[in-house]
């Protein structure tokens, strides 16, 4: 995969830039969405190598995001978390 980036989905933007800024300390690239349907724009127009997904989202849930998200990109990881 030549695109070797994580994207981080949460609807809590505190914790999602949290996420982002500990995974930039790591040398990671990041992008970050607020719903699974951001989420799913953002894999469309380039896969990431992992996806970190939460599970409780306003309208699509996580557990379809991912459905969504193996149909788009199956190549593509996918963590799930909760709080």
């Amino acid at each position: 995969m030549d695109n070797e980036f994580v994207l981080v989905v949460d609807d809590e933007a505190s914790l999602r830039h949290l996420i982002q800024r500990k995974l930039r300390s790591k040398g990671y690239e990041t992008q970050v969405a607020e719903s699974a349907e951001e989420a799913l724009v953002l894999v469309r127009a380039t896969p990431p190598a992992v996806v970190l997904l939460d599970i409780v989202l306003p309208g699509m849930s996580g557990l379809d995001g991912l459905t969504r998200i193996k149909e788009i990109s199956p190549d593509t990881e996918v963590v799930l978390m909760t709080s």
